[in-house]
């Protein structure tokens, strides 16, 4: 699939954490134009929400990045479900990296050879981001722990 122009990022998710993260992210790198929320609320029809997702897609001729919370839940089945009747760009474990990444790579998106590569980018910069911090909490708390020994 090849986006035919700068594609649209809808973040779809269980309940509001789509909404926190476009909101955090917005604090951080600015306003952001064609990123919207696609929230699951407790109790929704999911056909309901199906239909939604599917007339966002429709609405932009298919020129979008799904951002998805999680690997098989609603969101992700729904864009499963969708993939059935046109191509798409999706990536699951959506994080404050995924969204900041999908937002900058969507700007160059005509220098990625397909979609494929821009969510490998867009995938790719979401994984750097996760990362063990322990090692360097404890480094922390002993060099503190010595320094307030010497006092």
């Amino acid at each position: 699939m090849k986006f035919s122009r700068e594609p649209a990022i809808l973040v779809c998710s269980h309940g509001s954490l789509c909404m926190g993260l476009i909101d955090t992210v917005s604090m951080v790198i600015g306003d952001m134009q064609e990123v919207d929320a696609m929230p699951l609320l407790r109790g929704a029809d999911i056909d309901e929400y199906e239909k939604r997702v599917r007339q966002y897609v429709d609405s932009k001729d298919g020129n979008v990045i799904l951002l998805l919370d999680v690997v098989g839940g609603s969101p992700y089945n729904t864009a499963m479900k969708l993939c059935r009747q046109r191509e798409i760009c999706a990536i699951a474990g959506a994080n404050f990296a995924m969204l900041a990444s999908a937002v900058e790579a969507r700007e160059n998106y005509s220098e990625y050879e397909d979609a494929d590569a821009l969510a490998a980018a867009i995938e790719a910069e979401a994984k750097e981001a996760v990362r063990n911090v322990m090692p360097e909490l404890k480094i922390m708390y002993q060099m503190a722990k010595t320094m307030s020994e010497q006092v």
